[in-house]
């Protein structure tokens, strides 16, 4: 097999079912537990993080804004609900990719995965820190300086990790944490993932 034709190899859809039929993983979600992660994933930390901007830039019309955008995510929910019943296996959209376009397509789409739940949690986790110290600020308590918000301090080329000045950099503490439990709490196991996040 050439290294073209093996970049676009796919797997068997019938193949990707009967492994769907196997035990491999312990089936501990509950129908209210997958609507509750579908929401989760599907609107996002975003809504929550953004309202304010789009208020003060649009106005009462930013409910046509998140109207559009809601009307839109349930386009890619359908989606994602036809993959599912075409692969009913684990692996998301990559085991999808995998089973209709080939390895190169399902590698695509799996990184880029990857790379957008590891940026989105940053903006949500400031958000977050920002909500939290907000209101720790009512209560006459205040974080210092250098540990409420992220600062990176640079001196020359930003590619170049010599010119980070890491000792004289703010770090966000609050969002740190955030990040850390959350972390903590899914290698725990899904099941406590889902009590929380319902």
């Amino acid at each position: 097999m050439s290294f073209l034709s093996e970049l676009f190899a796919t797997t068997d859809a019938e193949k990707l079912r009967e492994l769907g039929t196997r035990k491999i993983l312990r089936r501990a979600l509950t129908a209210r537990d997958l609507i509750a992660i579908a929401l989760g994933a599907m609107i996002g930390g975003g809504i929550f993080t953004t309202i304010g901007t789009g208020v003060k830039g649009a106005g009462p019309a930013v409910i046509v804004s998140y109207l559009l955008a809601g009307f839109t995510s349930f386009f890619a929910a359908l989606c994602y609900a036809e993959l599912g019943a075409m692969v009913p296996v684990a692996g998301s959209a990559y085991t999808y990719a995998y089973a209709t376009m080939g390895k190169l397509f399902a590698w695509i789409i799996g990184f880029a995965l990857i790379f957008e739940y590891g940026i989105s949690a940053a903006p949500v986790a400031q958000q977050f820190s920002a909500a939290i110290q907000d209101v720790a600020k009512t209560g006459g308590f205040t974080l210092p300086g250098w540990a409420s918000q992220s600062n990176l301090l640079i001196h020359g080329s930003w590619w170049l990790p010599s010119s980070w000045d890491l000792a004289h950099s703010q770090y966000d503490i609050v969002a740190a944490l955030f990040v850390i439990g959350l972390s903590l709490l899914l290698s725990v196991g899904i099941r406590e993932s889902a009590t929380v996040n319902n």
